[in-house]
């Protein structure tokens, strides 16, 4: 059995929508785009931040797109390139001096 859905066209005609193989449609939001599950957003550490920071000073020709990969590949989380700049910023320089153990700084 075909499923249809009646929607209307550009000149106020109906035209018919073939949904027989198509993934379902989350009708409750009024698009008729597939249900993408939500990502999780997760903030960095610093932990991660000093990481960042020291893989930066012993590559100090990386560009933001260097750090970008090398991030992902080492931690399995995408950055984006403000992230970098603010992490590189003087606002995080006691990460460099500071002495407490990597796992006291992942709160």
């Amino acid at each position: 059995m075909d499923q249809f859905i009646n929607t209307p066209g550009p000149s106020g005609t109906s035209q018919a929508l073939d949904l027989t193989e198509s993934q379902p449609l989350d009708l409750t939001s009024g698009s008729l785009a597939p249900e993408q599950p939500k990502k999780r957003r997760r903030g960095m550490t610093e932990a991660d931040r000093r990481a960042l920071r020291r893989h930066k000073q012993s590559h100090p020709k990386a560009i933001h797109a260097n750090l970008i990969k090398w991030f992902q590949d080492e931690y399995y989380h995408k950055i984006n390139q403000s992230t970098v700049s603010l992490c590189l910023s003087t606002q995080f320089d006691y990460l460099n001096t500071d002495i407490r153990k990597d796992i006291s700084l992942t709160g």
